[in-house]
């Protein structure tokens, strides 16, 4: 049973910002060559959010890169091979968190996806 904090913290939690996974397919063409492009598998709204405190600095360790953090409602299959376009910028699934086990939310942890030149 959830205690009296835990429900209020989830009723007032708000998805309004909405982003898109895409994961990537192989298509073969008429002429038999495999080609690879990403195709939007789910357009989702999340609770979503900068890191700051203690979780940008330790994420600052690491990369640095822009890190962003999504939680979503619990139900879509989503797994780190697959990336996050949101406003317009492509985002690497850096990891996916139930959170306390409890099958209702997802935490999503993804990093800006660096152009190559």
């Amino acid at each position: 049973m959830k205690n009296k904090i835990e429900s209020m913290r989830n009723t007032n939690r708000v998805f309004d910002t909405p982003f898109i996974v895409r994961e990537k397919v192989t298509e073969m063409d008429e002429d038999g060559i495999e080609h690879e492009r990403w195709r939007t598998k789910y357009k989702l709204f999340a609770d979503g959010a900068n890191l700051y405190g203690r979780e940008y600095e330790a994420a600052r360790q690491t990369t640095n890169d822009k890190t962003v953090k999504f939680i979503v409602k619990h139900g879509a299959e989503i797994d780190e091979t697959m990336t996050i376009l949101f406003e317009g910028k492509i985002y690497d699934i850096e990891n996916i968190d139930n959170i306390r086990y409890k099958n209702e939310l997802v935490e999503i942890r993804a990093t800006r996806k660096r152009v190559r030149k």
